[in-house]
């Protein structure tokens, strides 16, 4: 695993997820061929922008990303909560 690409909180989580949890990661990558887009699809990740991805993961899943060429950084994401009502949005 190339923990230079992994942040703080994603290696903390890491490191008492069970082998079978999926964790939501954010994947900064850098411009994709082809073969690469197919390569990350495989593993379910939606793209969130330019070179921005999202993907719930399972620990080797992230491992394997680290290693991968393209990929500049993995962040554990932030569960986002939809403007609803009742909620203090101005």
């Amino acid at each position: 695993m190339d923990y230079d690409k992994i942040d703080a909180a994603l290696a903390t989580a890491l490191d008492g997820a069970d082998a079978r949890a999926r964790l939501p990661v954010s994947i900064e990558a850098a411009p994709l061929t082809l073969a690469q887009e197919d390569r990350s699809a495989d593993l379910g990740t939606r793209a969130a922008g330019a070179g921005l991805f999202s993907a719930d993961l399972e620990p080797r899943r992230v491992e394997e990303l680290s290693e991968w060429s393209w990929v500049r950084r993995l962040r554990l994401s932030q569960h986002r909560r939809l403007a609803g009502p009742g909620s203090r949005t101005r």
